[in-house]
């Protein structure tokens, strides 16, 4: 969960009754208000896309996706930029 944009539970591993994860993501440096997206993935298939405002030079945001008790394995995240660079990858588990 996100609470006063702040993690709460990290983890890397979670259950498959899960329900809702969510993947925060803190920018420092930006010199514009600019765009980040959250790509969820599931095994090799992304499963969302999510763009996020970026609003000022360090700034919190946060995605999230409901995951499915059956969707067991690997999911990934993939924080890009505007120009679809890969910022970060966040890879965790459903066990």
């Amino acid at each position: 969960d996100v609470v006063d944009h702040e993690c709460v539970g990290k983890d890397v591993i979670f259950p498959g009754e899960v329900g809702k994860l969510y993947c925060l993501t803190r920018i420092y440096g930006a010199q514009r208000d600019t765009q980040i997206v959250h790509v969820w993935f599931f095994g090799d298939i992304e499963r969302a896309r999510v763009p996020l405002d970026i609003r000022s030079s360090n700034f919190r945001t946060y995605s999230s996706k409901i995951i499915r008790p059956m969707e067991i394995g690997d999911w990934r995240v993939e924080v890009v930029d505007s120009q679809n660079r890969i910022l970060k990858i966040i890879e965790f588990k459903i066990e």
